[in-house]
């Protein structure tokens, strides 16, 4: 990964940077949830967010304007909203979403929260993977119908 002084450029030559109110479209229309209002959801959860990021590949003019993947802050100031485009997923993207966000909140020194849907198993390995936690480990996953999102965190006083 190579760092430069307002984007990463990953060993694949995409570009992980902070997601700004312009790219807003372009993240909602990658969104596999979107609907015809998410735009007023994810344009805020964009210019409120401190860690919001993105992946991005240059188009046919050299601008970086592909939205691979991407990762939003919800209001509360918890990560969500982490989805890779079916077509550029098993590359890393999440894993270095993830990564580099949970870098952002210790650089800001604040401890890090995210809530998965109980059997999202990608996301539940990506943030295991970044050093989060399930707040509660031993409360029983439900299934079905019935799944709910779990507490995730990243406890700054336990990760140094």
């Amino acid at each position: 990964m190579g760092n430069t002084e307002n984007h990463l450029v990953l060993d694949d030559g995409s570009i992980l940077r902070k997601v700004y109110g312009s790219n807003a479209c372009l993240a909602n229309k990658q969104w596999e949830r979107r609907s015809p209002n998410s735009i007023s959801l994810v344009h805020p959860r964009i210019e409120l967010g401190e860690v919001c990021c993105g992946i991005f590949l240059k188009d046919e003019y050299g601008k970086d304007s592909i939205v691979c993947g991407s990762l939003l802050q919800t209001e509360d100031g918890s990560l969500g909203m982490l989805h890779i485009k079916e077509e550029y997923r098993r590359r890393g993207y999440g894993s270095a979403l993830v990564s580099h966000a949970t870098c952002l909140l210790k650089n800001m020194n604040k401890e890090g929260v995210a809530y998965i849907l109980d059997g999202n198993i990608a996301s539940e390995a990506v943030f295991d993977a970044c050093g989060w936690v399930k707040e509660c480990p031993n409360i029983k996953r439900q299934t079905g119908s019935r799944r709910s999102k779990r507490k995730w965190i990243y406890n700054l006083r336990n990760q140094d």
